[in-house]
């Protein structure tokens, strides 16, 4: 099966209507949808979101639709030919900051977001650099790239640091790029109302929110934050999601496991914030 290219891919509506029944007797998109795994997955969700939608009623189809709206990456390819772009394509292959090698450009299909990978000279460390509208970067992007299991935070400068990876995965692998889904800020722990249950788990009452939930275990003397974002999405479609943890001076990726992502070492005098990819 070959990689999609965004370029070749049909419209979303044409994928939608396919999954609804219509357009049964189109054999282009059907022969491109066999041929295109990212295609397929698409068709995919749109299948299970109707199944599911079936037995919901219109509120949770509401939050179903719009974890279906974002299951779509940005995505980055190799910059291999000339582009309508021609300013950030020069901004990819800039040799810069100093002391570093360019290594490849990377460019989405709408051509306004950008990377230029680069390698420390000295020690070898790899960045990955993106360039685009100072707000599109502010937010903070989840960065994964296809064939590598590990995956990046970027910085509001859209500093990428991938640190030692092998240069030659990467070079012709896609790149893509996620938004946050959702972000919460959250008072110190020791503002928040605590119960204790048995066993001597915390249960953290996080208020005006019912999409977010935090315990707290005590195991081996080290202290456990376990956050819950299930309400978030739906685990029908199966999309794996991730969160980030941001306080002062630090910041922690972890993927979460049915839902649920296990943090440890929160300073609970800082505020936390918590952004879903």
């Amino acid at each position: 099966m070959k990689k999609n290219n965004p370029n070749n891919c049909p419209d979303a509506q044409k994928i939608e209507a396919l999954a609804l029944g219509a357009q049964p007797s189109d054999e282009n998109l059907i022969f491109h949808i066999n041929q295109c795994a990212f295609c397929q997955k698409r068709l995919s969700a749109y299948q299970e979101y109707y199944e599911i939608a079936a037995t919901l009623d219109n509120e949770q189809i509401e939050a179903l639709s719009q974890k279906l709206l974002k299951t779509d990456n940005i995505i980055l390819k190799p910059m291999i030919g000339p582009t309508k772009n021609n300013s950030l394509r020069l901004a990819a292959q800039t040799k810069w900051p100093d002391g570093h090698t360019f290594i490849r450009g990377f460019i989405n299909q709408k051509e306004d977001l950008v990377a230029r990978l680069m390698q420390e000279n000295h020690t070898g460390q790899v960045t990955l650099f993106l360039i685009a509208r100072p707000e599109k970067l502010e937010k903070g992007f989840l960065v994964r790239i296809d064939g590598i299991e590990k995956s990046w935070l970027s910085s509001s400068t859209g500093v990428v640091p991938l640190g030692v990876v092998n240069i030659e995965k990467i070079i012709n692998a896609d790149i893509y790029i996620s938004s946050p889904k959702a972000s919460f800020r959250l008072a110190p722990l020791k503002q928040l109302k605590q119960e204790y249950n048995a066993d001597g788990i915390v249960v953290v009452k996080i208020p005006k929110t019912k999409k977010l939930s935090m315990t707290i275990e005590n195991q081996s003397n080290k202290r456990f934050y376990k956050i819950n974002v299930r309400p978030l999405t739906s685990y029908h479609l199966q999309h794996v999601l991730h969160v980030a943890l941001y306080q002062e001076n630090r910041e922690t990726l972890c993927q979460a496991q049915d839902g649920i992502a296990i943090f440890e070492n929160i300073d609970e005098t800082q505020t936390i914030h918590i952004k879903i990819y």
